[in-house]
Parts: C-alpha cells; sequence; structure tokens
C-alpha cells in the first residue's frame, strides 16, 4: 500500500512539472512576454519621441494601393486618403484606408509595437452600394495578403487583395514630423 502513494506521489510532482514546462515557449523557464507587453518596452523613437503604448498609431495624408481581384487579376493601383471612398475599376466594389500602423502586429487585435517603419500596413475596407462588405490589410511586406476566416473557413480567395505600395505624410498624434514618402 505504501508503494502505490509514493508512486502516486512521485506520479502527480511529474504531472505538475510537465504541466508548468509545457507553458513555456522557450523552454527556458523564463515567462515570455505577450506582444503587449513588448510594446510597452520598446525603446523611445528617434528625436526623443516616446515611444508608443500599442493604442498609438500614426496617420498619413496618402498611401498608394495596389489591387489584386477575386481570381488573383491585377485591378491597378489607387492612391487613397483616409476614410476616402475611391471606386475599384472593373468591379462594382470600392475600398476605403480606415487604419495604418507602422509596425502592425496583432494582439487579440492589430497594435502598433513601434514607430520604426518595419511593417508598414494599412486597412482597408471593401463596400458595396456603400456598405462594408469586410476588410483586408494592405501591408508593404506582404504582398497581396489574403485573410483566412476564424475557424478554418476559407476567405481569403475569392476577396479583393491588396498591397501597400507607398505611403506619404506620415505623422504622429503626439508631435512626430513628417516623415516624407514611403514604399
Amino acid at each position: 500500500m505504501r508503494n502505490k502513494i509514493v508512486i502516486f506521489l512521485v506520479a502527480i510532482a511529474v504531472l505538475a512539472a510537465l504541466f508548468w514546462w509545457s507553458g513555456r515557449q522557450d523552454r527556458t523557464g523564463e515567462a515570455v512576454p505577450s506582444i503587449a507587453d513588448m510594446a510597452e518596452t520598446v525603446p523611445p523613437a528617434e528625436h526623443g519621441q516616446p515611444a508608443p503604448t500599442g493604442a498609438e498609431r500614426p496617420t498619413v495624408a496618402t498611401a498608394r494601393i495596389a489591387i489584386q481581384g477575386e481570381k488573383g487579376e491585377d485591378l491597378g493601383e489607387v492612391t487613397v486618403k483616409p476614410d476616402q471612398i475611391i471606386p475599384v475599376a472593373g468591379t462594382t466594389y470600392s475600398i476605403r484606408m480606415t487604419e495604418f500602423y507602422t509596425y502592425w502586429n496583432w494582439d487579440a487585435g492589430a497594435i502598433n509595437i513601434s514607430r520604426e517603419e518595419q511593417n508598414p500596413a494599412a486597412k482597408i475596407e471593401v463596400l458595396q452600394d456603400g456598405k462594408v462588405l469586410y476588410y483586408g490589410w494592405a501591408f508593404r511586406n506582404m504582398k497581396f495578403f489574403r485573410m483566412q476566416m476564424h475557424g478554418g473557413q476559407s476567405g481569403g480567395e475569392s476577396r479583393l487583395a491588396f498591397t501597400l505600395v507607398a505611403y506619404d505624410g506620415l505623422r504622429w498624434s503626439s508631435g512626430g514630423g513628417d516623415t516624407g514618402e514611403k514604399g
């Protein structure tokens, strides 16, 4: 009977250790920070500007967006201002840029983790008859990214796709100046 109790306690200790170990992504035993934690530790940007908190996003005066059709056909490029509705030639759709990020990342939602222009992206809404059908992301670093729906449902194949070709007039609400055209 005593051997069974010892075996049981050892098994519990081993399971507890395995459970603890499985939650460590880097296997060093140290906690892995979330993207939100990392945003708080980003060093200040150039020219003494404070680092963003993950909620701070810049604005741009214009963005040049390349558009690919639902079947992969080239629909050309458009220059769009924030919240401006632009018709997409050859389709019944229009697009509108609603958000811009210099260092786009995902942490239960899109966040801007730095003022560094490492992963510029714009959120593009697709409208038909004035109503938003869906949105997509125009990345500078990922050409014609097509989102897949959560839960394994496909959705990207029959949607427009976008690429952020260039942007101009980058501004921060806390006083960062215009950085000129980027692309």
